[in-house]
C-alpha cells in the first residue's frame, strides 16, 4: 500500500511541479504578446504577472523539485520490497514458512521500507494525503481480492 501511496504521490508532486514551470514559461514567453491581448482586462494580466513573479521567487523554497527525485528513488526500492513480499507471500501460503520465519520476514519488510524512507527523505518527511491514501488503500485492497481470489481459484 505504502509503495502505490508513494507512486501516486510521486505523480501527483511531478504533475504539481510540470503545472508550476509551464504557467512560468507562459507568463515570461508571452508577455509582451499578452499585453496586447489582454489590454480590455489590463488588471486581470497585471495579476498573472504579479503572481508569476512571485511564483518565480519562491520557486527555490518549494519541496517539487527535490521531492520528485526523492519520491521516484523511493517508489523504485518500496516496488522492490513489495515483489520481494509477494514473492515470499507464495511460501507463506504454502506452508513453507515458520511462524519464526514468518516474524523475521515482517520484521525485516518493516527495517528495509523504513530504512529506504529516512535515506531518501532524510530532512523531512513524505508528505499526508488522505484522499492519495485512500485510493492507495482501495488500490490495494482490489488488487490483493484480486490476486486471493485467482489463487484460491487454481487450488492454493
Amino acid at each position: 500500500m505504502h509503495s502505490i501511496y508513494t507512486e501516486l504521490l510521486h505523480a501527483r508532486t511531478e504533475t504539481i511541479d510540470r503545472s508550476i514551470k509551464i504557467f512560468l514559461a507562459v507568463m515570461s514567453s508571452g508577455g509582451i504578446a499578452g499585453w496586447v491581448v489582454w489590454k480590455s482586462a489590463d488588471w486581470a494580466w497585471a495579476s498573472l504577472i504579479a503572481a508569476s513573479q512571485f511564483l518565480n521567487a519562491i520557486l527555490p523554497f518549494l519541496p517539487y523539485k527535490n521531492r520528485k527525485k526523492s519520491l521516484a528513488a523511493l517508489s523504485r526500492e518500496l516496488d522492490e520490497i513489495s515483489n520481494h513480499m509477494e514473492i515470499k507471500w507464495l511460501e507463506i501460503s504454502s506452508g513453507e514458512l515458520t511462524e519464526r520465519e514468518m516474524r523475521k520476514l515482517f520484521s525485516d519488510m518493516l527495517n528495509k521500507s523504513t530504512t529506504a524512507t529516512q535515506k531518501h527523505f532524510p530532512d523531512s518527511s513524505i508528505p499526508d494525503n488522505p484522499k492519495l491514501m485512500n485510493k492507495a488503500e482501495d488500490t490495494t485492497i482490489s488488487y490483493l481480492k484480486t490476486y486471493m481470489d485467482a489463487e484460491e481459484n487454481n487450488g492454493n
